[in-house]
C-alpha cells in the first residue's frame, strides 16, 4: 500500500513539474487512469 501511494505521489510530483498551474486536472487524471476510465484533456 505504501509503495502505490509512494508511486502515486512521484507520478503526480513529476507531471506537476511539465504541467504547470494544473493541479486539480493532473490529480483528476491520474486518478481517471487508475481507476480505468477515459478522459479528454482541453487547455484553452
Amino acid at each position: 500500500m505504501q509503495d502505490s501511494l509512494k508511486l502515486i505521489q512521484k507520478i503526480t510530483t513529476d507531471a506537476n513539474r511539465i504541467i504547470v498551474d494544473k493541479e486539480l486536472q493532473v490529480k483528476l487524471s491520474i486518478a481517471t487512469f487508475f481507476a480505468g476510465g477515459h478522459i479528454l484533456i482541453e487547455d484553452r
